[in-house]
């Protein structure tokens, strides 16, 4: 089955630029959280707004394995946490890293964040959830079908419908197919269809 990309649509830029205006709110210039007690060369790679470095940038300065220290950025558990947009990108790097460590802490941040609907955990949330679907294969369709239902947020649904197309599995249909009957935001909707089109084209 053929993949479409998961940029290919105007629309998901509109959804991708709303969610870096709200980490821009959650993150106001200065806010730095506690950055200073990691790698300054870390920090500086993950610390462009809206950037993923490359593995080969990030295995320049973390190692050849470095699923372990991109854990101790994003923090979960942790007294002292990084600024919210290293955390945010260091989550969105473990995609980079496919294996049972990376799917593992995703899955983990997955569960964390499971029931956020707003403010930073929910970006933290929605990162995992595009993540795990880059890497996790036909087993992350039942870790990320259930946010279909998040009826609380609409961009966490799209997430979800937009992950499940880029996993590609034809196990997602009928959930997908079952939640376009109902929903009802437009953003959704269009998310749906262009998950089916991924799936099925």
């Amino acid at each position: 089955m053929r993949r479409a990309r998961l940029h290919a649509r105007p629309w998901h830029w509109i959804a991708s630029l709303a969610a870096a205006a709200a980490l821009l709110r959650v993150e106001p210039a200065g806010a730095r959280g506690g950055d200073d007690i990691f790698d300054p060369a870390v920090i500086s790679l993950l610390g462009a707004m809206d950037h993923v470095p490359t593995r080969t940038q990030l295995e320049s300065v973390m190692g050849p394995s470095p699923v372990e220290e991109l854990w101790d950025l994003i923090g979960i558990g942790a007294a002292e946490k990084a600024s919210p947009g290293v955390r945010l990108r260091a989550i969105r790097a473990l995609a980079l890293f496919p294996g049972d460590e990376a799917r593992a802490s995703l899955r983990a941040v997955i569960a964390t964040y499971g029931a956020a609907r707003e403010g930073l955990d929910v970006l933290l949330l929605r990162a995992a959830i595009e993540s795990l679907a880059t890497i996790g294969g036909a087993a992350a369709v039942a870790d990320i079908a259930p946010f279909l239902h998040a009826e609380e947020c609409r961009d966490l649904r799209a997430t979800a419908a937009l992950a499940l197309g880029v996993i590609g599995s034809a196990t997602a249909v009928p959930l997908l197919s079952q939640r376009q009957r109902t929903e009802t935001k437009e953003q959704v909707k269009q998310a749906i269809t262009e998950a089916l089109r991924m799936i099925l084209d």
